[in-house]
């Protein structure tokens, strides 16, 4: 799709100069600054003002043998999340503020994050039977590309500020980012997610590893040769998503992975417009509007969605969907998504740059709007259908069911399921899922109790 539209033309035509790309204001850039949502601005600085004496959290050896040993994912999560979170909330709160009273520790949380012996995760490493890291491990998956996203954003924000109090901390992201991910990234056809090798799915995996890869190859990559190479390689992994994507749109892991899934193929086609001031755009196209248009299909009440699998019955989709409604220009998921309360991220969970700006800047007229509450959908290919006693109201019965096999993304060990609501609130829910651990995704998923 992307290839086949514009795989034939000169990229370096198509793409903006690195100098010329503008996709978020720059800390010193004080007016657009001072425009920021006023309601998230100050959450990020009373949030980042909490952490002023913050000390941050070793990533022991121990940590991973926790999860080789007792299966224990979270004990190096947790202080690995902790890490990110906090150094994003200084990075937003300095831009916000532009007083350089969070500076100090940003280079702080730069170089805890750089001097990381890897930025792959316990379960990660696991994958290729290791249980203590190693510099060599550059692998480009999940947490290594959000990793290198948030120093390409800490990069692209404040690198006045940063070259102010010296160039060596610009020159170490760049560095880190170039050795551990972009060089990888083009060297390897063989990683699964990218889908250029014979696998059964391509899931969630690959939009939200190439956005993160996106980002780094957009903001840092001073070679104009290679950052069309890198951007061709991309567009050839999105359209394998895209063309591997059920046909009617549904996520089949569910909505909460429909922020990775269908936000992160959102994220990596607004980047390409960006980038290329507008000519590179495939939001008319019918799949990428059905991949869109699934989240309001699967919309309950609140931030109640409907859950199958390992998903989770409350959702927060942030701005994703409002986003999305508005380059499909579909106004019943504009009116989702600006229903959706703007919160800060939680700390102990993945921080991603790109959706808290995109959060701070796109204007959300929330007071416009109510939910569409949409009367019935049905999803053939994947089996999911919904409906609900009345068109626009969250009042009376709402049923759900989906069929299938245990030869899905995240399924349970059933032939489908079913959940009941009333007024918007749950009467016969599905089980969900607990925190991962080793056994979640092994040959004994099946013996863990709710699945």
């Amino acid at each position: 799709m992307l290839i086949d539209q514009y795989g034939h033309l000169d990229l370096n035509e198509l793409l903006l100069p690195l100098a010329e790309l503008d996709l978020f204001p720059s800390a010193e850039e004080r007016v657009e600054w001072a425009g920021a949502s006023d309601a998230l601005s100050p959450q990020w600085v009373a949030q980042a003002e909490q952490y002023l004496s913050f000390t941050w959290p070793a990533l022991t050896v121990e940590r991973y043998l926790n999860y080789n040993r007792k299966g224990d994912n979270l004990s190096f999560l947790f202080p690995f999340f902790e890490r990110r979170s906090v150094l994003g909330a200084f990075v937003l709160a300095e831009c916000i503020e532009g007083k350089g009273r969070f500076l100090d520790q940003i280079l702080n949380g730069i170089f805890c994050i750089c001097e990381e012996t890897t930025w792959m995760t316990p379960f990660d490493l696991a994958n290729f039977k290791e249980v203590v890291p190693s510099p060599t491990d550059r692998i480009v998956d999940l947490s290594c590309s959000e990793t290198g996203a948030l120093l390409a954003w800490v990069h692209n924000l404040l690198k006045k500020q940063l070259d102010a109090i010296s160039p060596r901390v610009c020159a170490r992201i760049e560095t880190e980012i170039s050795q551990r991910l972009m060089e990888p990234y083009m060297e390897h056809d063989d990683y699964w997610w990218m889908g250029f090798v014979e696998t059964p799915v391509v899931n969630n995996w690959n939009p939200w590893c190439n956005s993160n890869m996106l980002v780094c190859f957009l903001l840092l990559e001073s070679n104009s040769e290679a950052r069309c190479a890198a951007i061709l390689k991309i567009m050839r992994s999105l359209d394998v998503f895209i063309r591997k994507y059920p046909p009617d749109g549904c996520c089949q892991e569910g909505p909460m992975y429909w922020g990775a899934a269908g936000g992160g193929l959102h994220t990596c086609l607004w980047l390409l417009k960006e980038a290329s001031a507008g000519e590179i755009d495939i939001f008319s196209e019918p799949v990428v509007q059905l991949i869109g248009q699934y989240i309001y299909k699967v919309h309950i009440h609140d931030d109640y969605f409907v859950d199958f699998a390992d998903g989770d019955a409350r959702v927060a989709i942030g701005m994703q969907a409002y986003n999305y409604g508005l380059s499909i220009g579909d106004q019943r998921l504009v009116q989702l998504g600006a229903n959706v309360e703007k919160t800060i991220p939680r700390k102990l969970n993945w921080f991603n740059m790109y959706n808290c700006l995109q959060d701070l800047f796109i204007e959300c007229e929330s007071t416009e709007f109510k939910a569409p509450y949409i009367r019935e959908a049905w999803m053939e290919h994947s089996q999911v259908m919904t409906a609900r006693e009345s068109e626009g109201s969250e009042q009376g019965l709402y049923l759900a069911a989906k069929g299938g096999t245990n030869n899905e993304p995240h399924n349970h060990n059933d032939v489908g399921n079913f959940i009941v609501y009333a007024d918007g609130l749950p009467v016969f829910i599905d089980l969900g899922t607990e925190e991962y651990t080793a056994k979640t995704f092994s040959a004994e998923r099946y013996e863990i109790w709710y699945l």
